[in-house]
């Protein structure tokens, strides 16, 4: 696969898993009553972010990377570390 598809592809699993890891923290702020369907949102939003973190990890290793993606996909797997730190801290 190609270099920055799969930067592509990493960085929308991530905005997709921080916006469904957000859910919880709105619904108890809001007070939404979703019940047990926080407890899924939370659960996919951090399958995500853990899959998302492995395809950037996936970027970073492979062979004859451009630096420009290498360093894209270096700065992404921080970011989405630290928001799976924080996530994991709300559990």
């Amino acid at each position: 696969m190609e270099d920055q598809k799969m930067l592509n592809r990493a960085f929308w699993l991530g905005i997709i898993g921080l916006i469904s890891c957000f859910v919880p923290v709105a619904d108890a702020y809001f007070m939404w009553e979703l019940g047990s369907l926080s407890a899924f949102f939370n659960g996919f939003g951090i399958g995500l972010l853990i899959c998302s973190i492995s395809v950037a990890v996936l970027t970073v290793r492979k062979p004859k990377v451009d630096p420009i993606v290498k360093k894209k996909s270096i700065r992404m797997i921080v970011v989405i570390g630290f928001a799976l730190f924080y996530f994991f801290l709300l559990i």
